[in-house]
């Protein structure tokens, strides 16, 4: 979508090429934003809501989303679990009375861009990232386990999680450009983004 990152190219070309792609959201909005240089977050939050209406997925109410990049960006620490996700939650609850489910949504992406020796799985840096991210659910049941409805999700379809954070009733966001994807579709709908 942003037409950064040093594989952009050839990632797109596989997006458009490769059978696996076919209905995807991020195919979709490729094609019909014709290769346009500038983001068109009307039109992705567009192709998400008909992608939700296909599998069933609607409004989430009374639900925070919240997105984790994790993976390979462990090794920059700067950017790793670098939000404080718990205040942001209580933020919320302050203003909400009910107990409220809060959708953890965690993507361990890794680039594996081999040719530069960047972005590679390793299994210690999963274990890493595993830990981290055990460390971070007891914090969110210690200290606010009475007031929520913890909710884990990862799938392998990325449009399901892109559809369940654009259809929560709020949206926490992490740094990268899959939760910029989603706050911005999120804004151009005039939904609740922290």
């Amino acid at each position: 979508m942003y037409r950064w990152g040093l594989k952009w190219q050839e990632s797109m070309h596989n997006i458009l090429h490769q059978p696996e792609f076919i209905n995807t959201i991020l195919r979709n909005y490729l094609l019909a934003n014709n290769g346009n240089a500038m983001p068109n977050a009307k039109l992705l939050g567009d192709i998400i809501t008909q992608a939700g209406e296909r599998k069933g997925l609607g409004r989430l109410n009374n639900t925070i989303g919240v997105h984790i990049r994790a993976g390979d960006v462990i090794s920059l620490p700067h950017r790793f679990l670098s939000i404080d996700y718990i205040s942001k939650v209580e933020k919320i609850l302050a203003t909400n009375p009910e107990t409220i489910r809060v959708l953890i949504v965690v993507c361990f992406a890794y680039g594996d861009f081999h040719e530069r020796s960047l972005w590679e799985f390793t299994e210690i840096k999963q274990q890493a990232n595993e830990l981290c991210m055990r460390i971070l659910f007891e914090e969110f049941n210690r200290r606010l386990g009475k007031r929520i409805d913890l909710d884990i999700h990862s799938s392998i379809d990325a449009d399901d999680d892109l559809i369940m954070l654009f259809n929560a009733h709020h949206f926490i966001s992490d740094t990268g450009g899959f939760s910029r994807a989603i706050t911005e579709a999120r804004s151009a709908y005039q939904r609740l983004n922290y």
